[in-house]
């Protein structure tokens, strides 16, 4: 059984110091803006942000008495993964509501979901979650990223001298990061690269030639 729980939090997107540079560079000849604008934005952050909102998707878990993932639950496991179409970025973890045990069913768990090629998040699941006791369920939290539409008013040309950005200013860049990011969550965190990883370049490749395939 699938649930789905939309938990949207609007989050800003932040830049690197090297963009802060070239936004630096370029505010000189973007300082034209309309006296009327009721933004009157005087920074060097554009007005425009991504909107980034996570959704959790839940599939109920059953273990065996020693707490190991039952062949049931691999099945449903394995239709809910193919009917979420699990997809890069996506964050999966274990919400488990008993007593003790739970290393066990963390531990059986990951390892049916390396066959997919998927991890398991070590972390516990961001989200006060309350459920029956005994229970165990797989969370996947997805993030979407939702862009503006860049508008640019017609009474932007018109010359001031307060040092305000055009209404519009940096919602190009936003926009096109906001859509070409394969996980928007790093929008709001990026990740750490620790170097190249021979598993995550081969799963990528694989599924390339299989969706090429199709």
């Amino acid at each position: 059984m699938i649930r789905h729980n939309n938990h949207r939090r609007t989050r800003c997107t932040t830049f690197g110091r090297a963009a802060k540079v070239i936004v630096l560079a370029t505010l000189l000849t973007s300082c034209s803006a309309s006296l009327t604008d009721p933004e009157r934005n005087a920074s060097v952050h554009p007005t425009y942000q991504a909107v980034v909102s996570d959704k959790n998707i839940g599939q109920e878990l059953d273990f065996s008495q020693n707490n190991q993932l039952s062949k049931m639950s691999e099945r449903s496991i394995a239709n809910f993964l193919k009917q979420i179409q699990i997809r890069y970025g996506d964050k999966l973890y274990l919400v488990d509501y008993s007593a003790s045990g739970t290393a066990q069913r963390w531990a059986s768990l990951s390892r049916f979901l390396k066959r997919y090629g998927l991890s398991l998040m070590q972390s516990p699941y961001p989200l006060k979650n309350i459920g029956v006791p005994g229970t165990s369920k797989l969370m996947v939290v997805r993030s979407d990223v939702a862009a503006q539409e860049c508008v640019y008013p017609s009474d932007s040309i018109k010359a001031q001298f307060n040092g305000y950005t055009f209404s519009s200013f940096g919602c190009a860049v936003r926009s096109n990061m906001a859509h070409q990011v394969a996980d928007p969550s790093d929008l709001v965190s990026g990740k750490h690269y620790s170097g190249p990883d021979g598993g995550v370049i081969s799963r990528a490749i694989q599924k390339t030639m299989s969706d090429n395939r199709q």
